[in-house]
């Protein structure tokens, strides 16, 4: 009888538990897939998927990203030239899926990274370019 009235309570902790170790490691992932994804550009290394710069840089950073509960959506922004010294800033959002659906959670997850161009030769073609994000999300400061 008294195992009837706590097996609620414990699965709710227990999804609890899940939907919050999902979302931290989302946040951390968001956070270090960013900062990776940034640093391999700065050195003109955009990866091995196909299409352009702008493509690989953001199919690179979705890959860095690897978000295992909910899908990455990448803005990349550009200095006007590409010249050692000037910014490029990678942005990620994350909407989290809610396995339950009677836990709370934030509505997304974003992280940003600017870092300072290396190798400003040759340019490479990359463009500023930002995904279309669902509605009632936007993008950090600063990424578009």
């Amino acid at each position: 009888m008294e195992f009837a009235l706590l097996v609620p309570i414990l699965a709710a902790l227990l999804f609890a538990i899940i939907n919050y170790g999902l979302l931290f490691n989302d946040s951390n992932n968001a956070r270090q897939g960013t900062r990776e994804a940034a640093r391999r550009a700065v050195v003109e290394d955009f990866g091995t998927c196909s299409g352009t710069d702008t493509a690989k840089l953001m199919c690179m950073t979705k890959a860095s990203v690897g978000a295992l509960n909910g899908a990455p959506y990448v803005s990349v922004r550009l200095p006007s030239t590409w010249v050692k010294g000037n910014q490029l800033v990678v942005c990620v959002v994350i909407a989290p899926t809610n396995l339950t659906g009677f836990i709370p959670l934030p509505k997304s997850i974003s992280s940003s990274t600017s870092m300072s161009i290396e190798v400003d030769s040759p340019a490479p073609t990359v463009t500023t370019s930002a995904e279309t994000l669902p509605s009632g999300l936007t993008w950090p400061t600063g990424c578009t």
